[in-house]
């Protein structure tokens, strides 16, 4: 049964100190998402539930409801494919061929989706990776305005190609975008990646260090799509941060490595806003006690070795799941 799959993953999660779940692809059938996850919640779920509907499952059975830790945030909008497989759709073709990827939308969808999102109030997140999607993404945001009063109302989903020439079509925009963006791709998918591209842009991808100063900016690992042996562990995530080599020991795009306390913002203060859940990510009181103990301080570890970290407990609202 699908739910004790649930139950089983969230403890997994939990071993590894996540406390929160996004699920990013939801459907209605055979089961609605969230009915799903409250039979799970029932047999002993513990974390938080933030679901995603995608579009088109939307549109034709309804917006789900949310129920007690387990919020719908939103739809899901798929506008490209990936880097990897060469189906991100892009200006100039992939290296060594005339392929420019795939857009796999009609373009008239997209302010379709976007009204859904907006009459709904609701967040859309955009699936995009390669920089002519999200080029025509923005230009069909120019005509709105923020319609959810205190969180961005737009996320874009990887981003893995977004540049400075975005960043400043983004800001001449009155709808607030934020960005979650995944460094474990290009860390694990090493080869795929430098066979689709030459230097220039290869060197350019999931540019934190960039993107921070100008962005509101999350990474996540959106495990399990991709080839990592443990695409669930966080600290790999970090690590892909913090040390841009590759696990072969090869440097890239060392300009765009972050510091540790940027990345762990970026998993946690970063993600809560773009996941619109309040009172959590920081020790203060009155908020949600959520914390993890780990087995070496991340902050003076050698950075190399971060991966390597092991969580000895995991506490959710003052109790301890792990």
């Amino acid at each position: 049964m699908k739910q004790k799959k649930l139950v089983k993953l969230g403890e997994i999660y939990a071993s590894l100190g996540i406390v929160n779940i996004s699920d990013m692809m939801c459907y209605s059938k055979p089961l609605k998402a969230y009915e799903l996850y409250k039979l799970a919640k029932n047999m002993g779920l513990k974390q938080r539930v933030s679901l995603y509907q995608v579009y088109k499952d939307a549109k034709e059975f309804g917006l789900f409801k949310s129920l007690e830790d387990i919020k719908t945030n939103g739809i899901k909008f798929f506008v490209d494919g990936t880097i990897s497989s060469q189906t991100a759709f892009t200006h100039k073709p992939y290296k060594n061929n005339d392929n420019y990827g795939d857009l796999v939308c009609n373009i008239n969808e997209i302010k379709e989706a976007i009204d859904f999102a907006k009459n709904n109030n609701c967040q859309i997140s955009f699936h995009l990776m390669g920089d002519k999607a999200i080029d025509i993404v923005i230009d069909n945001l120019t005509s709105y305005e923020n319609w959810l009063k205190d969180y961005p109302s737009v996320r874009f989903e990887h981003a893995s190609m977004l540049n400075l020439k975005h960043i400043e079509k983004i800001k001449k925009l009155k709808v607030k975008i934020a960005i979650s963006t995944q460094p474990i791709f290009q860390y694990a998918e090493y080869t795929s990646y430098e066979d689709a591209l030459e230097d220039d842009r290869f060197n350019s991808i999931c540019a934190l260090n960039t993107l921070k100063e100008h962005l509101d900016l999350s990474i996540s690992s959106d495990a399990p799509a991709t080839i990592h042996h443990e695409p669930f562990n966080l600290f790999v995530s970090i690590n892909a941060a913090v040390i841009r080599t590759n696990p072969n020991g090869k440097n890239y795009n060392k300009n765009e490595e972050i510091s540790v306390e940027d990345a762990i913002l970026m998993l946690t203060k970063n993600s809560q806003n773009i996941l619109m859940l309040k009172n959590c990510t920081t020790i203060e009181d009155g908020k949600s006690a959520d914390f993890i103990v780990l087995d070496n301080d991340i902050f003076s570890v050698d950075k190399t070795k971060i991966k390597d970290i092991k969580v000895h407990q995991t506490w959710l609202k003052g109790e301890r799941i792990y």
